[in-house]
């Protein structure tokens, strides 16, 4: 077949278009070959040999090129003051009811003051139990804003994630009974890895490693 051009400009225009396209094409095929495959199951083994997988959940990817140790420092420091002020106010009721039982005018009053001081710790240790609890939920959901992706378990309790090479926090949270379970691993991603990294027993974050008096992200 032979095509027969109308202008002479025609034929560079071509060859642009033909040469743009098969760059196109090259350059998404390089982008695409770069991404590494980090996959596996998540899961946790009872005391009693059960099997609990973290099925219906969200695992969190969380880029490592910035150092969130001093963010964690800060968002404990301000937990720190809201807890110590808690805990103040309650101190002070405790010592104006105990002031108030020695200065009774009767052994009746005293004993109702007595009573409206053991209430009165019964709802201090409470209040402190409250705000442990929702400092920590405020914590995980400190460090779930700083993911930049996320990944279903789905009912297989099965995780992927296809990405750039670098390094990244996988960040997970599983719930059994009124315990919270949580990971954060370090992992390094190269091109065209193809990795398989189940989330259980072996890599779980100790508690006391969320806790404030420590420090999570620590750089490699």
């Amino acid at each position: 077949m032979i095509y027969h051009l109308k202008n002479a400009w025609e034929m560079p225009r071509i060859c642009l278009i033909f040469w743009t396209i098969v760059l196109e094409t090259i350059s998404y095929s390089a982008l695409a070959a770069e991404n590494g495959i980090i996959q596996g199951d998540v899961y946790l083994v009872t005391r009693s040999g059960e099997v609990r997988q973290g099925a219906a959940n969200q695992i969190f990817l969380i880029p490592r090129d910035i150092d969130l140790s001093e963010e964690w420092r800060n968002v404990c420091s301000s937990q720190k003051a809201d807890f110590d002020a808690i805990q103040a106010n309650n101190n002070q009721r405790s010592a104006e009811l105990d002031r108030l039982v020695d200065t009774a005018s009767s052994s009746s009053v005293a004993q109702r003051y007595r009573e409206d001081y053991i209430e009165h710790l019964e709802y201090s240790l409470s209040s402190l139990q409250d705000a442990v609890r929702t400092q920590s939920r405020e914590r995980t959901e400190w460090i779930i804003s700083k993911a930049q992706s996320q990944a279903p378990t789905g009912m297989r309790a099965h995780y992927e994630f296809s990405l750039a090479p670098g390094l990244y926090w996988l960040f997970a949270e599983m719930q059994l009974g009124s315990n919270f379970n949580r990971w954060l691993v370090p992992i390094e991603i190269e091109s065209g890895d193809a990795l398989t990294l189940d989330l259980d027993n072996n890599n779980l974050l100790a508690p006391t490693k969320f806790n404030c008096d420590n420090q999570p992200f620590e750089q490699e």
